[in-house]
């Protein structure tokens, strides 16, 4: 723990030639001001397993400030069971980055026991919070978004989400999970834009109750999802949207497909443009 209480906080580094295992435990850097950023390099794999392990970086309500970035480079990187790096305000103040750059495969996969928590990467504007949420960005050979875990950059509070930007050498595969950029109602209402889904790969696999999304839930504008696949794009019962939900009000972006084969089955689609609002275009 860094900063609590203090006016800013400091860096959490680790550094390991090995791996990295984390099992029902934290890293939290918090205050209110300019936090510090949590920062893991190794050279095996990295592992953060249970729904009380986690990197995050979190900005308190009051003063002015900004949220420290996430950042982590490995080998390998396994997010299971409700694990989740997260970078958020509550305050008057922007969130920072989550940025995972990982040699192999990046690995998110399920829910706490409780069903509750999902294996995330997230920045967030909290209810309350006021500012820009950052971005999530990964960059591996391969990622793998499993069983309810999700990639968001999102605010519930006042300001613009961030974007979801995947680099991905080889495979892309989203199986029941998510990646979405999000602009959602809270009590106190939220106000603001929804950012960009961006995916290039050289495969991509949507799979089974999966959602590539840039949503507005209030008024605002929703991103545009664009995805540029070398070789192969399959979407099996899924879908990948952008626009307005539930009331909201706002112009749905851009989806945009590239790629050299594509296929959609099972009721997989492709919208823009729901809700109240002018469509993007399908490309």
């Amino acid at each position: 723990i860094t900063g609590i209480g203090a006016a800013n906080g400091g860096n959490i580094y680790i550094d390991s030639r090995n791996d990295v295992s984390m099992l029902n435990n934290r890293l939290f850097a918090s205050g209110e001001g300019e936090l510090g950023e949590i920062i893991i390099g190794a050279e095996g794999t990295v592992t953060f397993d249970g729904p009380d392990s986690g990197a995050y970086s979190v900005l308190l309500s009051d003063n002015i400030g900004t949220s420290g970035n996430v950042k982590i480079t490995a080998g390998n990187l396994e997010v299971l069971n409700g694990a989740q790096f997260t970078s958020s305000t509550i305050g008057p103040g922007n969130a920072g980055n989550v940025i995972l750059d990982i040699e192999e495969t990046a690995r998110f996969e399920g829910v706490s026991p409780s069903g509750e928590t999902p294996s995330a990467a997230t920045s967030r504007v909290g209810p309350g919070g006021n500012g820009l949420a950052g971005d999530v960005r990964i960059n591996a050979r391969n990622l793998e978004v499993l069983d309810g875990a999700f990639l968001d950059s999102g605010t519930s509070g006042t300001g613009n989400a961030g974007n979801v930007m995947l680099d991905i050498e080889e495979t892309a595969r989203f199986d029941n999970g998510t990646a979405s950029s999000s602009v959602i109602v809270t009590e106190d209402s939220a106000q603001g834009a929804a950012g960009n889904i961006r995916i290039n790969a050289r495969n991509l696999e949507v799979l089974i109750d999966c959602v590539l999304d840039s949503i507005t839930l209030v008024i605002g504008y929703a991103g545009n999802v664009i995805l540029d696949i070398e070789e192969t794009a399959r979407f099996d019962d899924s879908a990948v949207s952008s626009g307005a939900l539930l009331g909201g009000e706002g112009n749905g972006g851009d989806v945009q497909l590239r790629a050299i084969n594509a296929y959609l089955n099972n009721s997989a689609f492709f919208s823009s443009g729901f809700g109240q609002g002018d469509a993007g275009n399908l490309n």
